[in-house]
């Protein structure tokens, strides 16, 4: 079995809600993304220019439930995508952030996308629906 990430930190919540450690970027092989949160200079450039990242109105680093434009458009867009194709909820995630705190929610997400082979406990990709360390396909 491999050894407990850190990944269940707060760190890895994107402002938009999404926990970034089962974001196909993060888990890159090749360039991978540090997480929404790192410096930009250690992001790829495609990941630097993020219209939610760059909000004036973030509060405590996540979108503002109490903005008067939330949801904004770039949110709204966002979470058809992610509901649509990734079977998760960014605005339910703010709002469970709002609710109960980063790290519940960071640590409810950690284990949501754990690997369900209990030899294995790598992440299962949101994007792929597959496990970044075996490989294995998730279903649904």
């Amino acid at each position: 079995p491999m050894p407990p990430s850190p990944l269940n930190t707060t760190d890895l919540l994107a402002p938009c809600g999404p926990w970034g450690g089962a974001c196909s970027a993060f888990l890159g092989k090749r360039n991978p993304c540090p997480g929404c949160n790192a410096p930009d200079e250690s992001k790829p450039p495609t990941r630097v220019v993020c219209t939610i990242k760059r909000c004036e109105r973030l509060r405590n680093g996540f979108c503002d439930p109490e903005c008067p434009e939330t949801p904004c458009h770039a949110l709204k867009l966002l979470e058809k995508r992610y509901t649509t194709k990734y079977h998760t909820s960014p605005t339910a995630n703010l709002a469970a952030i709002q609710q109960s705190g980063p790290q519940k929610v960071a640590s409810a997400e950690k284990e949501r996308w754990t690997c369900p082979d209990s030899d294995c406990g790598g992440v299962v990709c949101m994007h792929t629906a597959a496990c970044s360390v075996c490989g294995r396909e998730i279903p649904s």
